[in-house]
This record gives structure tokens, C-alpha cells and sequence, in this order.
């Protein structure tokens, strides 16, 4: 039986046999005359119709790689699949075909809502217990809502750094990208308080450096009393001087404050007999007026309210007080 199998095996080897092609057996490489012969005698592995073993390498094929997601290659040589510990998928195998179960699409991982993870299988995502976004996609580019990010976070007079941007929001912050050391020049990430000017105005809600840079006197961290700017003159109430009285309290006492006065020199009688008489003749009239605009918004000279300042409400005063003064 044997010899009989032999012959017919024999014949069809040596006849000029139609679609002849090359087969790939465990020994190497064989120019056979069809398919089912290939296949269903041998157990070979088809190269193609009129095919020959020098267009077809049977030592290649699909390879199953693992590295951080299963990935395949085509035509991977043998040798190169095992040095790479992958697995040899057979000669002439393709990943579309034999090896698709081997390969995983990679992208962004979103898990417990708010942490994203670039370049995970998305298999594993899932055995993560994560939601995968989809192959080839990132979290800054398609899950951003997942992005947990972290910087300062602004408290109006203070700043903290490495905080979480929700965290911030829910703790009534602002929340910064940048450090607390780059936002130097916000007033809303920096400790602030008052500052007194020496034109005696008053600042608040301004930084130490800030204040500095004006020349002025910074109160403290947290301070908004403003009183402090003013200094303490002397001020005439119904004709009787009071002595060291800031300018808010003299005023609310329905009196005239002095600036740089005390009552040692008998500020109230050195002083204007009325508001609005600033060349002291017993008259407001249109010699104080011309006064008062030479130095409009330059100087304190055509002062008539006491807020060390020559403006509008100065020159209304004067024309409300116009005439002889009581």
C-alpha cells in the first residue's frame, strides 16, 4: 500500500501538473502541484498558485509582541519573533488573519472621573475598572473633563501651592496653573493689607512690595483701617482748638481741621476767618477763586475742604461760601 501511495505521489511530482505552487512543510519549502495536496497530504501550509519556493520565504510570518499593549507584526522572521519573546503565529501568517487576536487598540484610560492615563490597552483599561476612550486618543487632546490638574490656589490675601483644581474651586480659591511664586504681580495671590501714601491717601486690598514701590507706609497683612493714614493736626470746633484730632473725627465734630497746625499756635485764629478765604481778607471773593484755579489738581494750596487736595469739590466750596465771611 505504501508503494502504491508512493507511485501516485511520485507521478503527480514529476507531471507537468496545472497551478503547481510552492508549500511550506516543517522541513522547509516544496514546489507541489496543488493546494489539497499541499494542505490535506502533507499538512503544508499553501504559498499560492504558481508560486515557487524562491518568492516565498516560509520562514516568516506573523508575530505576537507584548511590550505595553499586544501589538503584531507581519512578515517577522522566526528567529527575530522568538528573540523578541514573542510568539511565531506559523509561516506565511498574517496579523489581519491569524493574529487579530493579538492586537489591542491603545489610548486614554479616564478612571474614577477625574484620572486620565495616555497609552493604555484598552483591555486593561477595562480591567481597571476604567472607561477607555477610544485608539489613539489622549487626555489632553479627548478626555480632557478627566484631567486632574493641580497648581495654586489663591485665598485673596494668601497663596498655596500643589492644590488640586476642584479642591480650590470648593474652598471659595482661585485656581492658577502657574506657581505661587511666578503670580508676584496679583494682588488676589499675595498677602495684602493697607497702605498710607504721603500725599495722605489711603490704599487698601494692595501688597508690601506694591506699597513700597509708591513710597508709602504698608499697615500690615489684613489691614484696612485707613484712619491711620491720617495724621493728627489741629482743629478749630466754634472757635475752640482741639489738639491732635485726625481729619475724619474733626470733620464729624462739625469743625475745621489745620493740617501741620497745633494748638499752640492758635490755629484758629492764624487761619482763614471762613472757608473759602484763602488770602485771609475777611472775603471770599474772585481773588480766592483765581487762587484756587492756578492750582487746580496740582497742589494743596487751593485747599478748601482739608483733604490736602485741590479739585472740584474744593472750588464748589468756595462759590457756595462767595461773600463776606460771618
Amino acid at each position: 500500500m505504501r508503494q502504491i501511495f508512493s507511485s501516485i505521489l511520485v507521478t503527480a511530482l514529476t507531471a507537468s501538473a496545472y497551478g503547481q505552487g510552492a508549500c511550506c512543510l516543517e522541513e522547509g519549502c516544496e514546489v507541489l502541484p496543488d493546494q489539497i495536496i499541499c494542505e490535506d497530504v502533507f499538512g503544508g501550509i499553501w504559498g499560492g498558485d504558481n508560486t515557487d519556493c524562491t518568492t516565498v520565504n516560509c520562514l516568516s510570518g506573523a508575530c505576537c509582541v507584548y511590550t505595553f499593549a499586544y501589538e503584531c507584526w507581519d512578515e517577522s522572521l522566526i528567529e527575530d519573533c522568538n528573540s523578541m519573546g514573542g510568539q511565531f503565529l506559523g509561516p506565511l501568517s498574517t496579523c489581519d488573519d491569524e493574529g487579530a487576536f493579538c492586537q489591542s487598540d491603545v489610548g486614554a484610560c479616564c478612571i474614577d472621573g477625574n484620572k486620565c492615563w495616555d497609552t493604555v490597552p484598552e483591555d486593561e483599561c477595562y480591567w481597571m475598572g476604567g472607561k477607555f476612550i477610544g485608539n489613539d486618543t489622549t487626555c489632553l487632546q479627548d478626555a480632557t473633563w478627566c484631567v486632574t490638574y493641580y497648581g495654586s490656589c489663591c485665598f485673596g490675601d494668601s497663596c498655596q501651592d500643589w492644590v488640586e483644581h476642584d479642591e480650590c474651586e470648593m474652598m471659595g480659591g482661585i485656581f492658577w496653573l502657574d506657581a505661587c511664586a511666578d503670580l508676584q504681580d496679583v494682588e488676589m495671590c499675595m498677602p495684602s493689607g493697607a497702605c498710607c501714601l504721603n500725599d495722605g491717601t489711603c490704599l487698601t486690598d494692595v501688597t508690601a512690595e506694591y506699597c513700597s514701590q509708591l513710597e508709602g507706609d504698608y499697615l500690615g497683612d489684613g489691614a484696612t483701617d485707613c484712619y491711620e493714614c491720617f495724621s493728627t493736626s489741629a482743629c478749630c470746633i466754634e472757635s475752640e482748638c482741639a489738639t491732635d484730632i485726625d481729619y475724619t473725627n474733626c470733620l464729624l465734630a462739625g469743625g475745621e481741621w489745620f493740617d501741620d497746625s497745633t494748638c499752640d499756635s492758635d490755629s484758629c485764629k492764624d487761619q482763614p476767618s471762613c472757608v473759602g478765604d484763602l488770602d485771609e481778607n475777611g472775603t471770599v471773593d474772585v481773588d480766592d477763586l483765581l487762587q484756587v484755579i492756578a492750582v487746580f489738581g496740582t497742589s494743596s494750596q487751593g485747599d478748601c475742604d482739608g483733604d490736602k487736595d485741590t479739585d472740584v469739590d474744593d472750588l464748589l466750596l468756595l462759590i457756595s461760601a462767595w461773600g463776606p465771611c460771618p
